[in-house]
């Protein structure tokens, strides 16, 4: 039976801009550069322009001789979807002039874009540099980007929840931005967001209201679910995020109707947040979410800061730097859970619950639409085939049509389309290459997991690798060179991470809580990793860009191979991997109380950030004995960082982080950590070697009582 229909959203009376969200350069190549942007209007055209500028921002001289680098006619493309009612998603790419055959390196190029669209039965026109989103950053006149080939500067971040606490950390990398901007060989060149980008299931109230409020009127409908156990429809605003419901199983303690929905304690679809009193749910609501924290003028028009949340006060300025950095930054997305929902398939027996639940696939399966839209469309435009255009674009326009209900694609079944949706959506693997200098391989860590029998899951082993293979083969991957690899969670984490995870959480009854997913929970996977990477690629150095963990670190280490364990420890190995793992997390979900609180249960009174360092071991060190009776082993430390943001050897504050790729094979990594400290901009810095001499694979004795440690050195 129905429940009751309550809270339906109305219109409002609020004028959509045309640009819904961005632009944001995508895809940037010498022979072709993409730009995306969401728009409340029909658009019928969109052609890029592209020119040249020199430091002071005036046209250059070759590109007045060149004509500039636009090509219209020849070659030039839009590519465009439908979502709303008033909601369409834009890919438009520029190609260069061929008298200039492909488009210059290291220096600044600008763009605007020459949109017509539709006004009722009129056509209007209009350029971006017309809309006064205030996205350049001086003394340039329009937006820019640096395609890199000398430039190897990378900014990554992960970890994005506009109701944490703390500054939004795009805000201070903004301001710097504006001091490296007119250097092409100073500013990065590209942006990598490494994971939760939106948090899906932890939304504060002001903010679900205003983006729900935002979802009607772009989309036009409510979309409506198909119940769990009959053939009817019920809408999405059936289930409140207001309190309504109380649950036995969590004493004394209300619970919205989304909440109870999805929390670990009692929910019915197998999801485990510990939040989701307004989890997103409908595909409106998820893309609602990413057009509000993109657009600082829809921030300030739905009233996301209504004096109700001090965590969102001023969000729209961080939103207005968060808009105007990757408009001027080739950017690359990829989703760790909270892009969809907490803990998404850390288990078996999630995934298996999820799978089974209508209402579970059809939240999933949204979220996933929804990135696919926002984040995942503009990193690889070729990637995605005619079919998966054609289902998604079926699939929206019935919404349109019906108002929200799913309909036929042509069977009898009234649910076809839905179900193709779905199926489609929950059946990608979504890694990809992104075109960075050097290219960077970003691994979906969240599908084709393995679940081992007693074991955590293995996040990138065999079902994963036939995809890494074809990627860094189709993209020409050369033997020896220095890998740049994306993932999502650390690869070699944090030795503090791991001592408070076990410490803390039990894994047979807390696996959820205590988020039993990391590579270190199942250390066997990375050693089967690196052995695949190097009997198939090779790479002299493994450089791992990753986030999740809502502190920044940089762990290097060596993998060595032989066979004898004795001699790969002398230094003496058949082979060596080094490893430098850059961790950046978060940009704005501060934990501070989980480092500065206070700890009894220590010796002396201190706070859980100096246990972390001064208790635990820095570094760790294991082996393994392959197929072929032969060992792989590790060595790994956390490295000491200079400057005045964070600890010693983490930083727990919101931050950016910008990564300079080596020059040449074992030439340097320097690393800049940009954060907020007490309201102002702060740093902290190191430079590491990509080295994978044998000789260095060492390990020395270290004496502490009647106890021998062999301790690998600090490097």
């Amino acid at each position: 039976m129905n429940r009751q229909y309550f809270e339906q959203s109305v219109p409002t009376t609020q004028k959509l801009p045309l640009l819904l969200a961005g632009p944001i350069v995508r895809q940037t190549t010498v022979e072709r550069v993409w730009f995306w942007f969401a728009s409340s209007k029909e658009v019928t055209s969109c052609h890029p322009t592209i020119l040249g500028y020199d430091s002071s921002g005036k046209k250059t001289v070759d590109t007045e001789r060149n004509g500039g680098f636009l090509n219209l006619l020849r070659g030039g493309e839009m590519r465009r979807m439908r979502l709303g009612n008033n909601l369409w998603i834009i890919l438009a790419s520029a190609v260069p002039n061929p008298k200039i055959g492909q488009f210059p390196t290291d220096t600044i190029l600008g763009y605007n874009l020459d949109i017509d669209y539709t006004e009722g039965d009129d056509t209007e026109k209009t350029y971006i540099s017309d809309l006064n989103l205030e996205i350049n950053y001086p003394p340039f006149t329009l937006p820019t980007f640096v395609i890199g080939k000398s430039n190897k500067k990378i900014v990554h971040g992960s970890c994005r929840r506009p109701g944490a606490s703390g500054e939004d950390a795009f805000r201070v990398y903004d301001e710097w931005m504006v001091g490296q901007a007119k250097e092409a060989d100073a500013r990065p060149a590209s942006l990598i967001l490494t994971g939760d980008q939106i948090y899906a299931d932890d939304v504060a109230i002001p903010l679900f209201e205003a983006l729900h409020k935002l979802a009607f009127d772009v989309f036009g409908y409510t979309e409506m679910f198909l119940m769990e156990k009959s053939a009817s429809f019920e809408s999405v605003d059936n289930y409140s995020w207001k309190d309504t419901k109380h649950r036995e199983t969590i004493p004394f303690v209300t619970l919205s109707d989304r909440e109870s929905l999805t929390h670990r304690l009692t929910s019915p679809i197998g999801f485990t947040t510990e939040d989701g009193e307004a989890h997103l749910m409908s595909f409106a609501e998820y893309a609602a979410m990413y057009l509000i924290v993109w657009n600082p003028e829809l921030c300030i028009k739905y009233n996301v800061d209504n004096g109700t949340n001090a965590s969102l006060k001023d969000f729209a300025k961080a939103v207005k730097s968060c808009r105007r950095v990757m408009a001027n930054t080739a950017t690359y997305m990829i989703f760790d859970d909270h892009d969809i929902t907490d803990d998404w398939n850390l288990d078996e027996a999630w995934e298996n619950k999820t799978k089974s639940d209508k209402r579970a696939r059809r939240i999933i399966a949204n979220g996933l639409a929804a990135y696919w839209c926002f984040q995942g469309w503009g990193n690889e435009p070729n990637m995605f085939d005619q079919t998966f255009m054609q289902t998604l674009s079926l699939y929206f326009q019935q919404l349109i049509t019906s108002k929200g209900y799913p309909r036929s694609t042509g069977s009898r079944s009234p649910y076809d389309a839905a179900g193709t949706y779905e199926k489609l959506l929950l059946g990608l693997h979504w890694s990809f290459m992104a075109a960075t200098n050097p290219k960077a391989l970003c691994v979906d860590t969240r599908t084709r997991r393995e679940t081992p029998a007693g074991k955590t899951a293995i996040l990138s082993g065999k079902r994963v690798w036939p995809y890494l293979d074809t990627l860094l083969t189709k993209h020409g991957f050369r033997k020896g060179e220095t890998l740049l690899l994306v993932l999502p969670t650390p690869f070699l984490p944090h030795r503090s991470l791991m001592y408070i995870q076990n410490r803390e959480y039990n894994i047979n009854t807390n696996r959820y809580e205590g988020d039993f997913e990391f590579y270190g929970n199942n250390p066997q996977q990375r050693a089967e990793l690196i052995l695949w990477l190097q009997i198939h690629f090779s790479p002299s150095a493994l450089v791992i860009l990753s986030g999740d963990v809502h502190h920044g670190s940089v762990v290097t280490g060596r993998y060595g191979y032989g066979k004898k364990l004795d001699d790969i420890r002398a230094g003496k190995a058949d082979w060596v991997m080094r490893v430098v793992q850059i961790t950046s997390s978060p940009i704005k979900n501060v934990k501070s109380a989980a480092y500065e609180k206070k700890r009894w249960w220590t010796a002396w009174q201190t706070d859980a950030g100096n246990v972390g360092e001064s208790l635990v071991s820095q570094w760790e060190y294991q082996y393994a004995t392959i197929s072929d009776k032969n060992y792989i082993a590790m060595q790994a430390t956390s490295r000491k960082l200079t400057g005045n943001l964070g600890r010693e050897t983490y930083i727990f504050e919101n931050h950016l982080c910008v990564v300079q790729m080596p020059y040449k094979p074992k030439g340097n990594v320097n690393i800049d950590f940009i954060g907020v400290k007490n309201g102002k901009g702060a740093k902290a810095y190191i430079s590491v070697d990509t080295d994978n001499d044998p000789a260095n694979f060492k390990f020395t004795k270290v004496y502490a009582g009647a106890t021998v440690l062999d301790m690998p050195p600090a490097n």
